[in-house]
């Protein structure tokens, strides 16, 4: 008994005093709906544990959507401040919970501004697809103002392909992880002409989705005219990359100014 409470405490103390992280978005394009897509993503991150650690600990306690709920409200209220339109991330099953509706409902009625026309909700690739998947849920939260964005979608792996089939349809927006990023700056000629090729496949097939393309560094601006080309919309500058010349697993800092990135290098 003694260990569960342990446990219990842990995720709840980690979960209260979860910090965030702001990432800014550069649109590549002057798109209609332009005003709809989000200005920043707000990173939730646990003290000293990597946060698809931490949620894989949590989910083995069944902790996860009491977690993502304590979290997103205050990623709500932080963002209340801002004035601005964030994305926010959620693990796939908490989509799926009634759990959601009654904090969404909760947090309606303590902060009057919350406008869910304000937030993107991003649906991370942890949990893979929930068993309790529901199209109707998500049609429902779009109902309700949010836009939605499938994250870390990696076309290297055929289980993705699986997800983005059965999410396209009900979300706006579909976010590459910084490790396609990492192709793109440095792989061969075949994974470029491959990434090229499954963007482009993506693209007749959902033609109603914007791209994202997250882990850009400072020095990629010479790659935003081939990443617009190949149809992609937005880009999400990282907050840290790794330097080469560091010791590995140090993280070094650069500016993410949005001005600053959409210069040419």
């Amino acid at each position: 008994m003694s260990r569960a409470i342990t446990i219990v405490d842990f995720f709840t103390m980690q979960a209260k005093r979860m910090r965030f992280d702001e990432e800014a978005f550069v649109h590549l394009l002057l798109l209609d709906d332009h005003h709809k897509l989000p200005e920043l993503e707000m990173l939730a991150r646990p003290l000293g544990i990597a946060t698809g650690h931490f949620f894989d600990e949590a989910r083995k306690y069944n902790r996860v959507i009491e977690i993502d709920l304590m979290t997103f409200e205050r990623a709500v209220v932080a963002n209340l401040h801002s004035a601005k339109r964030a994305s926010i991330n959620l693990n796939a099953e908490t989509f799926f919970s009634d759990r959601l509706w009654a904090k969404l409902d909760e947090i309606s009625l303590k902060y009057p501004a919350f406008n869910p026309n304000n937030i993107c909700l991003e649906i991370t690739e942890q949990g893979g697809i929930p068993e309790n998947f529901d199209p109707q849920a998500l049609l429902a939260l779009k109902a309700r103002g949010f836009s939605l964005a499938l994250d870390d979608f990696d076309h290297r792996d055929p289980k993705e392909w699986d997800r983005l089939t059965l999410f396209a349809s009900h979300v706006d927006i579909v976010k590459f992880p910084y490790q396609v990023m990492e192709t793109v700056r440095e792989g061969s000629l075949t994974d470029s002409v491959t990434f090229a090729e499954d963007v482009k496949r993506i693209k007749i097939i959902y033609p109603h989705l914007k791209l994202v393309m997250e882990g850009v560094r400072s020095s990629d601006s010479d790659l935003y005219t081939t990443l617009e080309k190949i149809g992609f919309h937005i880009v999400q500058p990282t907050s840290y990359v790794t330097d080469p010349k560091a010791d590995r697993g140090q993280k070094v800092a650069f500016p993410v100014s949005s001005l600053e990135l959409a210069q040419p290098a």
